[in-house]
């Protein structure tokens, strides 16, 4: 039989098409599938704690670089952190590079330019933009923080221009 997932809360099917990733909240943990021609079919689930994986906590989204060696997932739900990782886009699995933690932090939304050069990362009714540069080794240093206590309403989608050019945010308010 097939394994109980729990709680999805994200898919993303990889840039090449050949495998989908979902995340599993309920479990925290990965699953990676390979995609045939007309169904799915279970590869591998990464788990908390299992290959090098800590504080993979109720992970949200998946984003890949646009040549699809590389994803990154954000986790938490207080106390939450971000992930990078190595894809072989043969078997479609996932190798960790590094991870990122903040107190208090609940990432919502990653978006990654084309490249796979930066990671943009907003949390859970936020006002702030964490800007990873994440260069050719995949590894999460140093984030620079961009405030945008202004701005009325909170950051809720974030996405990066097919070109790498432009980043782009959507918001919620009660006004």
């Amino acid at each position: 039989g097939s394994p109980n997932l729990g709680w999805v809360d994200y898919a993303q099917p990889s840039p090449d098409g050949k495998h989908y990733y979902v995340s599993l909240w309920g479990r925290s943990g990965i699953a990676v599938f390979d995609h045939g021609q007309s169904s799915l079919t279970l590869k591998n689930i990464l788990y908390n704690g299992s290959a090098g994986l800590s504080e993979l906590v109720a992970p949200t989204e998946i984003a890949f670089s646009q040549d699809g060696t590389r994803a990154f997932v954000g986790s938490g739900t207080s106390g939450g952190s971000v992930h990078s990782f190595a894809r072989d886009p043969g078997t479609g699995l996932l190798s960790m590079i590094d991870s990122h933690a903040e107190p208090a932090w609940t990432p919502r939304e990653i978006a990654v330019t084309p490249s796979g050069d930066y990671l943009f990362v907003i949390q859970y009714f936020g006002k702030e933009i964490y800007t990873f540069n994440t260069g050719e080794t995949g590894n999460l240093v140093n984030p620079t923080v961009t405030s945008l206590a202004d701005f009325n309403g909170s950051l809720l989608g974030i996405m990066v221009s097919p070109d790498g050019k432009y980043l782009y945010a959507n918001s919620y308010t009660d006004d």
